[in-house]
């Protein structure tokens, strides 16, 4: 009996402890913006626009989509028959929001598609 008492007493404190935190005001710290220290740095010239024949440099490396899988197959691409996750996750990748499956009809709608044959 003495075991029931001490989970009664630990689940009451723990959701006392649990209604102050939520109940407590939101801790709030005030941005202070960041001022110069010397007088140099408050005499800086407007920002320089690049002309429109500029090309912006080139990224340093690849950007290389990696999925959680590793190197197995994507067991299908067919959002219905989908019950693996990296079926879901490639599916997502590649299909989110070119159409939407309607929540009360189940039905496929075209969402930024424009038309689409199966």
């Amino acid at each position: 009996m003495p075991v029931n008492k001490k989970w009664i007493v630990f689940s009451l404190v723990t959701i006392v402890v649990m209604l102050i935190s939520a109940c407590s005001p939101a801790v709030t710290t005030p941005a202070v913006p960041a001022q110069p220290t010397d007088a140099s740095a408050q005499a800086t010239a407007a920002p320089v626009k690049p002309t429109p024949t500029e090309v912006p440099p080139a990224p340093a490396e690849l950007k290389i989509l990696r999925l959680a899988d590793g190197a197995s197959d994507i067991p299908t691409l067919d959002p219905s028959l989908s019950d693996q996750s990296i079926s879901i996750q490639f599916i997502e990748s590649t299909l989110l929001g070119l159409v939407r499956q309607n929540e009360t009809t189940a039905n496929m709608e075209l969402s930024f598609a424009k038309s689409y044959e199966v």
